[in-house]
C-alpha cells in the first residue's frame, strides 16, 4: 500500500529541524497545517480538466504557503529570522509536498476506466492518520535530541552528565534520527517505501547547502563540487548495495539510506 504522507518533505524536515523540542513543535505543527492546505488545494484542482494547470497550481501555491507561514511564525511569534539556507530548504519542502499531492491527482485517462477498478479517493482522516503518527515521532525525536545535547528541554536543564554532547544537534544526528524515526513510523502504520521513493530527494538539498567537508587550499567552487560529488556518489553506492540486503519493509529505502548518510557525513567530516 502506498504511503499517505509526503515522506520526502517530512524526511527533509526531520533532518534539519528535529534538533530541539521547540523546533520540532513549530516545524511539525506548521507541516500539518501545510498538509491540510495541500489537501484543500488538491480538491480544488481536481475539477480542472488540464493536468498541467492542476500541477502548476500545486507547485506554485504550496512552496509559497510554506515560505509565508514559516516566515510569519518565526518573525512575528518567535521574533527570529529564517536563514537563507532554511528558506531554501523550506521552499524545497513545499515543492516536495506539491509533488506528493500532484502524484495523487486523478489522471485524465482514468476517466475511461470503469469506476470499480479505480482507486478510492483518500479522505482527510486517511491522510491525517499517518501524518499524526509521523508528527508524534518527530516531536519525540526533537525532545530526545535536545535532552541528549543540552541535558534539558525548552531551556530548562535537568542533568549535566558525561553523555551530554552537542553532537546530537548536528546533521549527523539529524540523518540518523530521521532514518530511525521514519522506520518507527513505518512499523506503526505497517507500510514502507516503494520503488519511486528516493533518498536523494532528501540528501541532495542538505549536501548542497551544508557540505560535509571543505578543502581550504583550492578554489571554493571546486571544493564545493568535490564535496557534493563525493557525498552523492557515496549515497548512490550505498543505495546500490542495499538493493541486495535483506531489510524489512519498514526500514527499506529512505529510512536505512538516511541512517547510512549519517555515517557517511560522520566519516567525511573526520577528514
Amino acid at each position: 500500500m502506498k504511503l499517505k504522507y509526503p515522506i520526502e518533505s517530512f524526511a527533509l524536515l526531520f533532518v534539519i529541524a528535529s534538533d530541539t523540542l521547540r523546533n520540532s513543535l513549530v516545524f511539525g505543527s506548521l507541516f500539518l497545517v501545510l498538509l491540510l492546505c495541500g489537501f484543500v488545494i488538491r480538491d480544488f484542482c481536481e475539477p480542472i480538466n488540464t493536468p498541467l494547470i492542476q500541477k502548476l497550481i500545486l507547485w506554485i501555491s504550496l512552496p509559497s504557503l510554506t515560505y509565508v507561514l514559516f516566515n510569519l511564525v518565526y518573525f512575528y511569534i518567535l521574533k527570529e529570522e529564517l536563514t537563507p539556507q532554511n528558506i531554501l530548504l523550506l521552499l524545497i519542502t513545499g515543492g516536495y509536498m506539491a509533488m506528493f499531492y500532484a502524484a495523487g491527482l486523478k489522471d485524465t485517462f482514468l476517466e475511461t476506466v470503469p469506476p470499480e477498478i479505480t482507486e478510492t479517493k483518500d479522505t482527510l482522516w486517511d491522510v491525517l492518520k499517518e501524518n499524526l503518527v509521523a508528527y508524534s515521532i518527530f516531536i519525540a525525536a526533537g525532545a530526545v535530541r535536545e535532552f541528549l545535547s543540552k541535558g534539558g528541554l525548552l531551556g530548562y536543564t535537568f542533568i549535566d552528565s558525561f553523555f551530554i554532547t552537542n553532537t546530537f544537534e548536528s546533521l549527523i544526528a539529524g540523518f540518523l534520527f530521521a532514518g530511525i524515526g521514519l522506520s518507527l513510523v513505518h512499523y506503526i502504520i505497517n507500510k514502507g517505501c516503494t520503488s519511486r521513493h528516493n533518498s536523494l530527494w532528501v540528501v541532495l538539498p542538505v549536501v548542497l547547502l551544508y557540505q560535509p567537508f571543505t578543502i581550504e587550499n583550492i578554489n571554493e567552487v571546486i571544493s564545493f563540487l568535490l564535496s557534493t560529488t563525493v557525498s552523492v556518489l557515496f549515497i548512490i553506492s550505498v543505495q546500490k548495495r542495499l538493493i541486495f540486503s535483506c531489510t524489512s519493509q519498514g526500514i527499506k529505502k529512505i529510512p536505512i539510506e538516511l541512517v547510512s548518510m549519517g555515517f557517511i557525513y560522520m566519516i567525511l567530516k573526520a577528514f
